[in-house]
């Protein structure tokens, strides 16, 4: 077994909930925004942000595609919609404020103006992410709040977010959080078990889940994470299979360009 850290929930929660509290109130806002999308990581921040603003500072924002006549869903099988049925869940449990948009014509006007095919998942993919970002700082502006992210590090750390996208917010309370230790955080601050338990999908697309996108699950990905990038061991002395971990590696460092700071280019003066 590959060496992983076992979290201090009570510590690490304190310290979120505070880092959420510090961020607000240095900014001088009113409280926060995020999209609410049913999965565990936007339940989680949504936990810790009722918990640390209070539930009347905390904006839920779902976007869906799809047209739902009936918004409660009191004439549906929470099988028929989970994720939205999902979301309700939280925000009813929490008591946050809540907003629905139905993005589906925007991504529609997309498509016809870029003549984008049905199978170009990942383009159209990064265009619905962007139109969401878009609408959290619609909501954030108009409220004087900000855009709480929910990425956590082995998204961070793989780059597996869009890049203006869901990566576009103003600051990450999971960020130093590898995935397995959202799930554990996620059972102590009571996130529902069903979210815990669904498998992690950005829902871009019908049928997309992380772990099959990123060619491995997270119990792996994050044990190797914490080796290569905490401890700073080369692969060579990573105890596991070398091609996964070479792989991760690979992830790691092809990503970088979307945590790196913007490249600029140097200038120079005449002397005086």
């Amino acid at each position: 077994m590959l060496d992983f850290p076992k979290l201090d929930f009570a510590k690490t929660e304190r310290s979120i909930e505070n880092f959420i509290k510090d961020h607000v109130e240095k900014n001088k806002k009113d409280g926060v925004v995020l999209g609410i999308s049913g999965g565990l990581d936007s339940a989680c921040v949504a936990y810790l942000s009722a918990k640390a603003l209070g539930p009347e500072k905390v904006l839920g924002v779902k976007m869906h595609e799809e047209f739902i006549p009936n918004p409660d869903f009191s004439s549906y099988k929470p099988e028929d919609y989970a994720d939205l049925f999902d979301s309700n869940t939280v925000i009813k449990k929490l008591g946050i404020k809540n907003e629905t948009n139905l993005i589906g014509p925007l991504i529609q006007q997309y498509k016809n103006t870029l003549n984008i095919r049905d199978d170009e998942n990942l383009e159209l993919g990064n265009i619905k992410a962007r139109t969401r970002m878009t609408i959290l700082y619609y909501y954030a502006n108009k409220e004087n709040k900000l855009v709480v992210g929910t990425g956590d590090k082995s998204e961070i750390l793989t780059g597996y977010f869009t890049k203006y996208g869901d990566g576009g917010v103003d600051f990450l309370p999971l960020g130093e959080l590898y995935k397995t230790h959202v799930r554990e955080l996620s059972k102590e601050i009571g996130v529902p078990k069903k979210i815990i338990k669904k498998p992690s999908s950005p829902g871009l697309w019908k049928g997309q889940t992380a772990e099959e996108e990123l060619g491995i699950k997270y119990e792996i990905l994050d044990q190797i994470l914490y080796n290569l990038i905490d401890r700073s061991l080369p692969v060579e002395k990573i105890d596991y299979d070398r091609k996964s971990v070479e792989y991760v590696e690979k992830l790691v460092k092809r990503s970088a360009h979307k945590r790196d700071p913007l490249p600029k280019a140097e200038v120079f003066y005449h002397d005086r």
